[in-house]
């Protein structure tokens, strides 16, 4: 039986390793030359369709890049296993001293061609 601890109290959980020994490693997901690539969000549109949003910082700006320079972009593939393809920047950071917590951890719970519904989560 997996011990693990919440996040909001020191209360160990039991885990049922049976889901997690039925999941097969298939390979990295992205693979952006230039970019670092941190975290994904996956979304499975109504067409099928898989949109992976990632956050990602130029490797030229160096690994600590990510506080000031990240952005959210948007991969899509035909299936969950991709291979993914860029599609577009859909948010890029702001503030260039405190850094931007909505593009280091992307979090998206839905997404349609009009609206993007995200929750945050900002461990700082």
């Amino acid at each position: 039986m997996l011990r693990i601890f919440s996040f909001a109290q020191d209360i160990p959980l039991a885990i049922d390793r049976s889901f997690a020994d039925r999941l097969e490693y298939v390979g990295v997901a992205v693979k952006s030359e230039g970019w670092y690539c941190w975290g994904s969000s996956p979304v499975i549109g109504s067409n099928g369709k898989t949109y992976l949003f990632i956050a990602r910082w130029s490797a030229s700006k160096g690994h600590n890049a990510w506080k000031t320079d990240s952005e959210i972009a948007l991969y899509v593939s035909d299936n969950p296993e991709g291979p993914f393809v860029f599609q577009e920047v859909v948010l890029k950071g702001g503030d260039k001293e405190a850094g931007n917590p909505l593009t280091t951890l992307p979090c998206i719970k839905s997404a349609t061609n009009m609206s993007c519904v995200s929750s945050l989560m900002w461990v700082g």
